[in-house]
């Protein structure tokens, strides 16, 4: 392999920055995926997203249009210096090689302090005892913070084989439910991950109340751009909630549980 090829293939997995085109300048400052070097082109081929961060066209680059900004790392005596990967998808500003070196902006991103100010208002407007509401935005945000937490720690790639397996089929527009379940203590077992076909979520609906928001969250989904996932535990010291349903998109969940680093 040449030298040059070599150097192009550092691109590939990672995320760089539109900019140069003259043919579609519409395009240029947007963030765009490296999902291949075409080699016999010159190109990368690549998916650029959308400012909510949707997969969008697939376009092929010169190298000379694909910016890669040095790595924004804080709270280090030394600047990282590497070229950058990914994109905080919060404020969709700070660009850094790494998960490991975006750790400290996860927790002083300008973006995120606008949520918690939202939250905070949300629940100011509408005053309730946490532990006594199943229902309430806390209790939501532990138990997806949880199925965030069982996947990071996953050994042997299994589960993330299996989301990797529902995102390829939902780009034909095939439907699934990625259910996980805890049994007993939080943290004091496996975690069993199960995929239910749309066909199959309908059929558990006929029989069980208790799957008619699953049903819902399957059939208005978008395969293409999100997961729909369901986690249930048996844990009541953990969370009066035993159970949510809820779609998210793909490229915003995957960077969050670490699979885009």
């Amino acid at each position: 392999m040449k030298m040059s090829d070599s150097a192009m293939l550092e691109y590939v997995g990672g995320e760089v920055i539109v900019s140069g085109l003259k043919a579609r300048p519409d395009l240029n400052g947007r963030t765009a995926r490296v999902d291949e070097w075409l080699e016999d082109r010159g190109r990368f081929r690549c998916v650029v997203y959308d400012k909510d961060w949707l997969e969008g066209e697939s376009v092929n680059l010169r190298p000379e249009c694909c910016d890669r900004p040095t790595c924004e790392r804080t709270g280090e005596e030394l600047p990282c210096g590497r070229p950058s990967r990914i994109c905080c998808r919060r404020c969709g500003k700070r660009r850094f090689c790494s998960k490991e070196c975006m750790r400290s902006h996860r927790d002083s991103c300008d973006a995120l302090d606008e949520e918690r100010r939202a939250r905070a208002e949300k629940h100011h407007a509408n005053p309730h005892d946490a532990r006594n509401d199943p229902n309430n935005a806390g209790h939501i945000e532990t138990l997806c913070q949880r199925v965030v937490d069982i996947l990071q720690n996953e050994t042997g790639g299994v589960f993330r084989d299996k989301f990797l397996e529902v995102r390829n089929k939902g780009q034909r527009g095939e439907r699934f439910l990625v259910q996980i379940v805890e049994e007993g203590a939080i943290g004091a077992g496996d975690a069993r991950l199960t995929l239910f076909s749309l066909e199959q979520v309908d059929t558990l609906a006929q029989s069980s109340q208790g799957w008619a928001n699953p049903r819902n969250v399957v059939r208005n989904y978008d395969p293409k751009t999100q997961f729909a996932v369901m986690y249930g535990h048996d844990d009541a010291d953990f969370c009066p909630l035993r159970t949510i349903t809820f779609n998210t998109y793909i490229a915003v969940f995957m960077e969050q549980v670490g699979w885009l680093s």
